[in-house]
């Protein structure tokens, strides 16, 4: 009740918040008591955020990411906390929050988080723990939109599949963004939307290994490649059953070999010497 009175200026009402949080995560009894009525409030608190952030992006001559913005994204930030305590290891909660909707809530809310990291760090946290071990709730986490069947287009699970390529490597988001999808991997709905996606991405690898290919004649470029994992990638062209794949990456590691006696030390080893032969005899073939 104490944390519910009070406004985000107060300043006790972080300290409240930490106190809830800390009850919440160690008392199954105080869960249980969550699960009456504290976790729909904090579901409802996140559809009411959503609304007021929707009416402001829909009036014109606004600035996109104004202190007001920020104020709620903090508020969400928090919301989150607290439901990822709830939410801890306590399936009645686990329901309780898909009762409320929490799931296409916070897709709704999606837009807006990507604005702010560490909001988005807090949300995905609590979509972890949400998930954990409750292979049930993994198939309602697909459908993000209210209405929706289950479209990869338009889930939640999709969303967080783009954000593991547009978060920089080994970032916090990324690696929430991972475990969240090994977590959604346990539902075999799930797993089949996440082959999908996989398979739509699976026309864009051609195009960046061309762009990788033509990088290689350039001189300037050699040494950037040499220095990162491009390298393995040209040589793991030579391993593939695609003829065309294995002739761009050839082709590749030929440019990157012409004039280039850095190249030519790192490649002779007997490991390439046998990928060069075997990908050879299966031409020949």
């Amino acid at each position: 009740q104490s944390f519910e009175k009070r406004t985000l200026q107060d300043p006790l009402k972080r300290l409240t918040a930490r106190a809830l949080m800390t009850l919440l995560a160690c008392s199954p009894t105080a869960q249980s008591y969550a699960a009456k009525g504290l976790i729909d409030s904090s579901v409802e608190q996140l559809k009411q955020i959503h609304s007021h952030l929707h009416l402001k992006s829909i009036r014109p001559g606004k600035a996109s990411h104004s202190k007001k913005e920020v104020g709620y994204l903090k508020e969400v930030k928090l919301t989150a906390e607290i439901l990822r305590s709830a939410l801890y290891c306590n399936n009645e909660c686990k329901v309780a929050a898909m009762d409320a909707r929490l799931t296409p809530t916070l897709y709704a809310l999606w837009p807006w988080l990507l604005l702010d990291d560490p909001t988005m760090e807090a949300v995905l946290e609590l979509l972890c723990v949400y998930t954990a071990n409750c292979s049930s709730l993994c198939g309602s986490s697909l459908s993000g939109a209210p209405g929706s069947k289950g479209s990869s287009n338009t889930s939640l699970m999709n969303s967080v599949m783009k954000l593991t390529s547009l978060a920089p490597d080994n970032s916090p988001i990324q690696n929430l963004c991972f475990s969240l999808l090994t977590n959604l991997a346990v539902s075999r709905d799930c797993r089949c939307a996440l082959q999908k996606l996989l398979a739509e991405l699976a026309p864009h690898r051609q195009h960046a290994l061309l762009t990788l290919h033509n990088l290689c004649f350039s001189p300037a470029n050699k040494s950037h490649i040499m220095a990162n994992k491009a390298m393995k990638v040209l040589l793991s062209c030579l391993d593939s059953k695609e003829i065309e794949t294995c002739c761009i990456g050839a082709s590749a590691l030929w440019a990157l070999l012409h004039n280039n006696q850095r190249a030519k030390a790192a490649l002779k080893c007997p490991s390439v010497r046998l990928k060069i032969q075997e990908a050879l005899t299966i031409f020949k073939q």
